[in-house]
């Protein structure tokens, strides 16, 4: 009796599930399997098949027809389009789809093979936020993008010879919004000149991939988008406005009015100048008004000291040499002077010096030779600064170093002047709580003459050859590049004014 109840179980089941008893049922073989739409980002397809009146649906899928028999079929109240589970994207897909009416099943139909539609990601848009010694590019959805990587580079456009770099060892997936990357904290050789410190954005690249398009190839790239790390809070101390500026050729006349003009109105209180002899700095403190500012007396004929005399006190002043590789014969008489302020803020309240340099270059070198010809000079300023400033008072040098920072990396020997300085201690002043002028060149020129017509660097970052340095006082409130500007319709000069609010911190 068992052996009949089990025979009879079986055979049940084949009428169940085989072909031959929905033909007698007259349950009809679906046909017409078509991919009528698909859920791309959740890898899911969208399926529909000619309908049969009066029943329901069993379908299924699999990565391969063997595949389909070992399936477990899925219910469809509905022909005209159900979604699957999720999918790899990447694979054929293989449809079988029978209709149930009252318990019973009618034949597969015929298998269909069906693929997702891969199409090309979009360009993705990036923007970038600032972090404590990080940067972080962040991006909406690239539509039709399987994963994402962030190529970060030190230079504009990747340009530093090298391997392309990234801010993941792998891809990251589509539900990816952005990525980080954490700035080296100590200046040191080798760093990419990338440290806080140097006041360097990191350019960054989205690449949006559908790896699924053949051969990995369906990828589109953002523009280069510059970012820079948040810069510390500068303690509280004396403030100073600083300026730097390059006015040219020793003017004494129309030029020297407007440059005054230019370093009034935007309120400086102490302004290094280069190529400006001893009628320029009278000249020019005389624009300014005599009875409130002064030059240090110096004895260099070339670069010159203004501060505010009703503001600051100079306790001291002097000059050290620096090599002159355009004329060697003739080294460059470089001052500095050591100042403090008149109304401090605490009875801790320290003096400061202040140096004017001005870098030069022997045009018949090649540009990584001029490098380190500035990186010379810059080691022969801090060694003579530092037998002057021996009680390690805070120090601000400033003035033109030149610009010799793209395309040539981080080369032992062949480092420019400003990161020689920032890894000898210093500390860019455009390493700011705000920046302006930053997307413009401090050099304004592009035939000898000075310009106001400058346009932002289409890198996102202008070249800087005039630069304001510090030792002794981390971060600064503000850098202006003042770019554009002019007075009466004259422009002062072929180099921009460049300044930074700066507290001397106490002690």
């Amino acid at each position: 009796m068992r052996g009949l109840v089990c025979a009879l179980v079986c055979a049940l089941a084949l009428v169940a599930l085989g072909s031959s008893p929905s033909e007698a049922r007259g349950l009809k073989k679906v046909s017409k399997i078509a991919r009528v739409g698909q859920d791309w980002y959740h890898g899911k397809l969208k399926v529909s098949w000619r309908g049969v009146k009066g029943v329901t649906y069993q379908w299924r899928y699999a990565p391969s027809p063997s595949a389909l028999v070992r399936t477990r079929p899925l219910w469809s109240g509905t022909a005209r389009g159900s979604y699957t589970r999720p999918l790899d994207r990447g694979k054929a897909w293989f449809f079988q789809v029978r209709a149930y009416k009252k318990g019973m099943v009618g034949p597969w139909s015929a298998t269909r093979q069906l693929r997702f539609l891969n199409r090309w990601p979009n360009t993705p848009t990036v923007t970038g936020t600032r972090l404590p010694g990080a940067v972080q590019w962040n991006w909406p959805t690239s539509a039709n993008a399987s994963r994402y990587r962030v190529r970060w580079s030190p230079a504009w456009y990747g340009g530093w010879p090298g391997d392309a770099t990234y801010t993941t060892t792998g891809w990251l997936p589509q539900t990816a919004r952005s990525s980080t990357y954490t700035l080296p904290t100590t200046p040191q050789p080798g760093d990419g000149m990338l440290a806080v410190a140097y006041a360097n954005p990191i350019f960054g690249q989205v690449q949006a991939q559908n790896q699924f398009i053949t051969n990995g190839s369906g990828m589109h790239i953002s523009t280069w988008v510059p970012i820079w790390a948040k810069a510390p809070v500068p303690a509280a101390g004396d403030a100073v406005r600083f300026g730097t500026y390059n006015v040219m050729l020793n003017p004494s006349g129309t030029r020297a009015t407007a440059a005054a003009q230019n370093i009034g109105s935007h309120g400086l209180t102490v302004v290094a100048l280069q190529e400006a002899n001893d009628n320029t700095a009278t000249a020019l403190v005389r624009a300014l008004g005599s009875s409130i500012w002064a030059a240090v007396p110096t004895s260099s004929n070339s670069q010159q000291i203004l501060y505010r005399k009703d503001k600051f006190n100079l306790l001291g002043q002097g000059s050290y040499l620096v090599d002159n590789p355009r004329d060697p014969a003739n080294k460059v008489v470089t001052p500095w002077a050591r100042l403090s302020s008149k109304t401090p803020v605490s009875a801790g309240s320290q003096a400061f010096f202040v140096s004017s340099v001005h870098f030069t270059e022997n045009a018949s070198k090649t540009a990584v030779q001029k490098n380190a010809d500035t990186g010379d000079a810059a080691r022969q300023a801090m060694a003579a600064l530092s037998q002057v400033d021996y009680a390690d008072e805070p120090l601000i040098v400033a003035g033109d170093m030149r610009y010799g920072r793209e395309p040539w990396g981080d080369v032992p020997g062949q480092v420019p002047a400003q990161p020689t300085f920032v890894r000898g201690g210093y500390y860019d002043a455009m390493a700011a709580q705000s920046m302006s002028g930053y997307t413009y060149s401090t050099y304004n020129s592009t035939d000898g003459n000075p310009s106001a017509r400058q346009v932002p660097n289409a890198a996102g970052l202008g070249p800087r050859s005039d630069y304001i340095l510090m030792k002794g006082i981390v971060g600064s409130k503000s850098y202006v590049n003042v770019t554009n500007w002019s007075y009466g319709g004259t422009v002062p000069s072929d180099h921009n004014l460049v300044y930074s609010d700066i507290l001397v911190p106490t002690n």
